[in-house]
């Protein structure tokens, strides 16, 4: 379950770019007030990169490509506000949503983040980490009431295994103890794999709060690689400078939002009456008990008070997104402590002077626009028709491509190298059982679950290696498949549904669907184009030429 500190953590550390409003000498291409620079290509460039498996080269087509969607952003955004958009009440609040956004996080960035210091004994620690798999148990918790109720029992003497069975539902891991199966770096909860790297082998850690909940962790196999050398280390040290920036980053961010968090005391019997409100879903009476009572004092923390009137709103605004996640008073007590400390965060950058500096205020602009974008695309989906004619054109042009494509239900076992899938291959083709060796040796812990069946999947989600896979019939077995870097499959055909051709009505919705993508890609390049013309944009394709992107 998607959990409200979760929400939070991402809330707090999202970033992007987009246009700007800020002219200066980097400046590649410019529409009406916006521009857009060097670095804003740059880092749309590897985001892209990354994306693409690291394969995208910066040669100038690339470049002007990114250019090109960068400025058909910002054409849309100048759409929307000719439409009127950024002249609505949703408007007005998504711009104030995005302003606390980017103060929150630029205040964290200054206080938390920014004085992070790597040294060499934090890479050599993170270097045998990475060197090193383990493979653990958990008994899960919601709150930690009940993990310390867990605790307490395991250190009266009762089985671990035992109380896994009891607690999951899930029936792999109701048999198993709580089998995780094997994980590495950066697979698991930060806080997770700090203590499974810390626990000594079969002895089972304290409560440990994550961002799901909280888990009592048992350590049951530990593999390192025996000889690490100093150049290993050397040639590996740009890697882990990086990684151990981002999980430092994790441990800062979380252990600063989880001490306020802790700290903050609500007003139960207000709580109590709020939630009655909130569970019935009945936002207008929740308006007006705010309205009566809004200099109540609802929190406090650290000799801040926080209104009911002050946390509740804030909480309103968020309404939608918050409301998937609050299951129980609990649930609506944590979002409450959230908002608190939202509402912290964003009382100390005011008092340090990032909300009056440009910077940030340029990101708020940059946010903004995308947003305005979004809403532009919404606008031109509204203006497309389809026609009976249209649709019909469309299916008898490809009748081919609206057929059911094969069907294959298969199951795997994912290992980390063809010597290890040589072995696993020998042991199926001597008789071993499928299952058992999916318990052994499988990389990818979820398919652990299942016995390794993925279920019916269609040919057109197994990739690169669907044309060969086709080919298994029901009980055929594949070899030692490459799926990506360091991870290999074995395949076992446990089923599959031919293609079937199916009649237009059958398939309506989906050449529906198709021509409505058509439409509206070409009416989004018409606008763009419109825009370009109606506000004489400038792109300087000399300065795009002369641009480096380093990888």
């Amino acid at each position: 379950m998607f959990t409200v500190r979760q929400a939070l953590l991402l809330s707090i550390t999202l970033f992007w770019a987009s246009c700007s409003e800020q002219r200066g000498k980097e400046v590649l291409a410019e529409i009406d007030q916006y521009v857009i620079t060097e670095a804003q290509v740059k880092d749309a460039f590897e985001e892209y990169y990354f994306k693409s498996g690291r394969v995208l080269k910066p040669d100038m087509s690339t470049k002007k490509e990114i250019l090109k969607s960068e400025l058909g952003v910002c054409a849309l955004s100048l759409y929307a506000r000719d439409n009127g958009v950024s002249d609505t009440e949703e408007a007005f609040a998504q711009k104030a949503m995005l302003e606390k956004s980017a103060y929150t996080e630029a205040y964290l960035k200054k206080e938390l983040i920014d004085p992070i210091v790597i040294t060499d004994k934090d890479l050599r620690h993170l270097f045998e980490r990475v060197n090193t798999n383990i493979r653990a148990s958990h008994l899960y918790a919601p709150t930690l009431d009940s993990a310390r109720s867990l605790y307490e029992r395991l250190e009266n003497g009762e089985d671990f295994d035992e109380l896994a069975s009891e607690i999951f539902n899930h029936p792999y891991l109701a048999n198993s103890g709580g089998d995780l199966g094997f994980f590495e770096v950066d697979e698991m909860d930060i806080a997770f794999e700090d203590e499974a790297y810390r626990l000594p082998l079969n002895t089972y850690s304290k409560p440990v709060q994550t961002s799901q909940g909280y888990s009592i962790i048992k350590v049951t196999v530990r593999n390192r690689r025996p000889i690490l050398t100093e150049f290993e280390f050397s040639s590996a040290k740009n890697k882990l400078q990086w990684m151990a920036k981002k999980q430092e980053k994790e441990r800062v961010l979380r252990g600063h939002m989880d001490d306020f968090i802790e700290e903050v005391e609500l007003d139960k019997s207000r709580v109590a009456d709020l939630w009655e409100l909130f569970k019935a879903r009945d936002m207008e009476r929740s308006a007006q008990s705010i309205g009566a009572n809004s200099d109540d004092v609802l929190a406090v923390a650290r000799d801040e008070e926080f209104t009911t009137r002050d946390i509740y709103t804030e909480l309103l605004l968020n309404y939608d997104e918050v409301l998937g996640r609050i299951r129980t008073q609990h649930d609506f007590s944590e979002s409450l402590k959230a908002t608190a400390y939202r509402m912290h965060l964003l009382r100390n950058a005011e008092l340090a002077g990032i909300t009056t500096q440009d910077e940030i205020n340029d990101q708020v602009s940059e946010r903004y626009t995308r947003y305005l974008a979004k809403e532009a695309i919404t606008l031109l989906e509204n203006q497309i028709s389809v026609s009976e004619y249209e649709l019909r054109k469309e299916f008898n042009r490809a009748p081919d491509l609206y057929a059911s494509p094969l069907q294959m239900r298969l199951r795997r076992i994912a290992v980390s190298s063809t010597e290890v899938g040589e072995q696993v291959l020998a042991k199926l083709n001597n008789g071993e059982n499928f299952t058992d060796l999916v318990k052994e040796y499988t990389v990818r812990n979820d398919d652990r679950y299942v016995d390794g069946d993925l279920g019916f999947l269609s040919i057109k989600d197994l990739g690169f290696n669907g044309v060969e896979l086709s080919k298994l019939m029901p009980g055929d077995r594949s070899g030692v498949m490459t799926y990506q870097s360091n991870e290999y499959h074995i395949y076992e055909c446990l089923d599959r549904i031919e293609p079937q051709y199916q009649g237009f009505e059958y398939v309506k919705d989906q050449v529906a669907q198709k021509v409505r993508q058509n439409k509206l890609r070409d009416l989004r390049k018409r606008t763009v184009d419109e825009m370009i013309t109606r506000y004489d944009a400038f792109i300087d394709l000399k300065k795009l030429e002369e641009l480096t992107i380093e990888l």
